[in-house]
């Protein structure tokens, strides 16, 4: 099922399907006015990650993760994360979890839990579709090594995947889950009508838990909503009381750098 909306008509639904304008949500976004930076994990000291991340104008909210990753503005607005040039290089974006003496960020400190009904929005477009694999969701743990769609993710995860060598969908975005470690890989229902992922398209991944903690899944391409469905199977709940932590993550399948520009990043909860 799809419907025609502009950007501007699905945010405004979204808003009041979720009652954020009735305080019955706690919503936060980042539109990456500054942008995630490498930080040593050594480098929990206070005084340390203040001057690391002051000298570097780096975000309070996300750090940067992975092998030979890169981060920039975009030219077009928002975050371009980007990986080395190695096969396998990859770069992680994800709330701060160095562990250090202060919280920086409420996107850290807020819980994220399966029984807080979570929802996370994520806007995006991808510049290469042919050697990249793409997850991006909610996760017990961002990954951070090649394991990208299974024990990189914990054992708790409702996230998009997009990877073009995948025997279940090579062409678009698949929902991938994780309940007490099982996986249940899924393509988008043909039906559902969404189009073939193509370079540069603008891209919107919304992923939601409701009361019962089962996973529901949306895209949004062009302008229009598809309604994807949930996790499948008889397990298709989430484990209660489980923090999950919001993330994005790309690794190059070839020797050439890869990027996905980050648009934004909006994630809210029932509030208590």
């Amino acid at each position: 099922m799809s419907i025609a909306y502009s950007d501007r008509q699905i945010r405004q639904s979204i808003d009041s399907q979720l009652g954020l304008g009735n305080g019955t949500r706690y919503v936060l976004e980042d539109r990456f006015e500054q942008i995630p930076k490498l930080i040593a994990a050594s480098e929990t000291a206070l005084s340390t990650q203040t001057l690391v991340r002051e000298y570097l104008g780096a975000s309070k909210n996300f750090l940067l993760r992975g092998t030979n990753p890169t981060s920039a503005f975009s030219p077009g607005g928002g975050l371009l994360l980007g990986t080395g040039a190695t096969a396998s290089d990859r770069a992680v974006i994800s709330p701060d979890q160095l562990g250090g003496p202060i919280a920086f960020s409420a996107w850290n400190e807020t819980s994220w839990n399966t029984d807080a009904q979570p929802r996370l929005d994520i806007m995006l477009s991808i510049a290469d579709i042919t050697t990249i694999s793409l997850v991006a969701g909610l996760a017990v743990s961002a990954p951070t090594g090649t394991d990208e769609e299974a024990d990189g993710l914990g054992a708790e995860a409702a996230v998009f995947a997009f990877n073009p060598a995948s025997a279940v969908s090579a062409t678009n975005f698949r929902r991938l889950s994780l309940s007490g470690g099982a996986v249940i890989d899924q393509a988008i229902p043909a039906n559902v009508g969404v189009p073939a992922l193509a370079v540069n398209t603008r891209v919107g991944l919304s992923i939601s838990l409701d009361i019962t903690r089962r996973v529901n899944f949306a895209i949004t391409i062009g302008g229009r909503q598809f309604y994807c469905g949930g996790r499948g199977g008889a397990n298709a709940a989430l484990a209660a009381n489980t923090k999950l932590v919001p993330f994005v993550y790309i690794r190059t399948l070839s020797a050439a750098i890869r990027t996905v520009a980050v648009r934004s990043m909006r994630c809210s909860r029932i509030a208590s």
